[in-house]
């Protein structure tokens, strides 16, 4: 069975021959919808791959994204994305390790607060101590260890942003 194809306009970002049964085809549609294109710097836009961890999407779909020709990963603060997004801490910490292994300066990027990929960790831990250990040694071996010292728009360091009980996730709430 031949697949109908994703229009070249639409797809334009990340590949003009997409199935339509493939979970990245919804993620145009959701572009193309709302309007995201990519930034020009002087409006706030969203790029495929922040809308899709964003929205939780499946780590496989995220993945191809990243694997597509191309792709820009610097700019759009998609580790602090990772870091608020609902997904399990295991796909949290793949989708990481898919990331820093592409472009390691991603762990120092700083969002428009000044904040950090580890400030955003430290605020949205993941879901099991021993994910969050060792998603917080990636972040350092990566980084370095003067990560943990750094300090937002508000002077506030990774730990200052430890997680208050409302930004837990109802099944960290039952853990403690």
């Amino acid at each position: 069975m031949a697949h109908e194809r994703a229009q070249p306009s639409q797809a334009s970002q990340v590949a003009t021959d997409v199935p339509l049964d493939s979970p990245i085809r919804e993620l145009l549609r959701t572009r193309s919808r709302v309007g995201f294109g990519p930034s020009t710097g002087t409006t706030m836009t969203c790029s495929l791959l922040q809308i899709a961890i964003s929205n939780g999407s499946q780590v496989e779909v995220v993945e191809a994204l990243l694997d597509a020709p191309g792709v820009a990963l610097k700019n759009q603060t998609l580790m602090h994305h990772v870091a608020a997004c609902p997904l399990s801490g295991h796909r949290k910490l793949r989708l990481v390790k898919g990331l820093l292994q592409r472009e390691p300066s991603l762990a120092t990027e700083v969002d428009e607060c000044g904040r950090r990929p580890v400030h955003m960790f430290f605020r949205y831990p993941l879901n099991e101590a021993a994910l969050q250990k060792e998603l917080t040694d990636l972040l350092i071996a990566t980084a370095g260890p003067s990560i943990l010292r750094a300090r937002d728009m508000w002077g506030m360091c990774p730990r200052d942003h430890v997680a208050e009980p409302e930004h837990r996730s109802n099944k960290d709430k039952e853990l403690n």
